[in-house]
């Protein structure tokens, strides 16, 4: 008999300080395939998500978290729907030295 496992990937943490105005990188490429991600903006300001540092895909509003479970829509539910291993996350803040911290994690299945 088979057992899924749910596990964490470790806890990133960003400072909201270093924001260029640019898209910077804040997880280097995913680990593992993730179906659940959760980012939690602990900071004075606004902040934009981007999967591949072109485009805006999503935004964290200041001590707000953001969390996106792939599965919960999933469509045929015989399908699993996983954010891709080697996915590279981007934060893109106004610019300025802000205060506070932005945490970024994701869970999995073994």
């Amino acid at each position: 008999m088979s057992t899924n496992r749910v596990l964490a990937l470790p806890l990133e943490t960003f400072d909201s300080g270093t924001l260029t105005g640019g898209f910077d990188l804040a997880y280097n490429g995913l680990p593992r395939a993730i179906f659940l991600i959760r980012i939690i903006n602990d900071s004075d300001q606004d902040v934009k998500v981007s999967y591949d540092g072109i485009d805006d895909h999503d935004i964290v509003i200041a001590d707000r978290t953001l969390e996106i479970n792939f599965q919960t829509n999933n469509h045929p539910r015989s399908h699993v729907a996983l954010l891709p291993s080697g996915t590279k996350i981007y934060l893109r803040g106004p610019g300025q030295g802000g205060a506070g911290n932005i945490y970024l994690t994701g869970y999995y299945v073994v």
